[in-house]
């Protein structure tokens, strides 16, 4: 293995756990919400209840059982104790599963309204989608601050298309 293969050192590197209290209201919220609505929706179009032109159509019932399977997804990452990771190098970002090459990347900015602060990177391409990189801590403004000069420093000569501030 060469030097060039080997993964550099992250420039940042946490992490996000399903397991809080919020996952866990939220998903038992969608479940039992939309399995509620989605039977009295399929029930009351079943029995006729309802005047065919007021009928909630089938559809309502879909969307009531999609927001249950969503929180089933939630309710089981809860359980399983899920874990994505976020790492940023000098080859790009790594988010879970997904790894994003700087090429890929249009720019990398902060939520400065929230607090703490939130990372989202913005794809490049015809239809630029923003992906939320969600962390336990987020960053506080030294750090965010620290973060962006490291990468302005580091990575933005390599790249002079990426952007890492607010637009």
């Amino acid at each position: 293995m060469s030097i060039q293969d080997q993964a550099p050192s992250p420039i940042y590197s946490a992490e996000f756990t399903y397991r809080r209290p919020v996952i866990l209201i939220l998903a038992i919220l969608l479940i039992v919400g939309g399995t509620a609505l989605g039977v009295w929706s399929v029930m009351a179009n079943l029995e006729g209840h309802i005047h065919p032109r007021q009928r909630p159509g089938m559809f309502v019932s879909m969307f009531c059982f999609l927001m249950a399977f969503i929180g089933l997804f939630g309710l089981g990452r809860f359980v399983s104790g899920k874990r994505v990771g976020l790492e940023i190098d000098l080859r790009g970002i790594r988010h879970g599963r997904r790894f994003y090459a700087w090429e890929e990347i249009q720019s990398l900015h902060g939520r400065v309204e929230m607090t703490p602060i939130r990372l989202v990177l913005r794809t490049k391409g015809w239809l630029p989608v923003d992906v939320y990189l969600p962390t336990d801590d987020g960053l506080t403004d030294a750090e965010y601050e620290a973060l962006m000069c490291e990468l302005q420093k580091e990575v933005a000569p390599r790249f002079p298309h990426l952007s890492f501030w607010p637009e």
